[in-house]
């Protein structure tokens, strides 16, 4: 949801802040609806599984679920 939804942009930095991704958090979920989450998660799930050829965006994703993890306390 944090790296898909067209609401929003996440960038580098804003990872590492908690009340960003609090704030992201909540008006991607606010805007998307549910079909729109489940597609976002499997974009996001075949990127951090390596199933996607952009280097980038798999670090980025990678990144941006241990900020989740950190920040909310759930596993990503």
């Amino acid at each position: 949801m944090l790296t898909y939804s067209p609401s929003l942009l996440l960038l580098g930095d804003d990872v590492d802040d908690p009340a960003v991704l609090r704030e992201c958090a909540t008006v991607a979920f606010a805007d998307s609806q549910d079909w729109e989450r489940e597609a976002w998660a499997g974009m996001a799930m075949n990127v951090y599984g390596g199933h996607a050829p952009d280097n980038v965006l798999c670090g980025f994703v990678a990144r941006l679920a241990a900020a989740v993890t950190r920040t909310f306390g759930v596993t990503a």
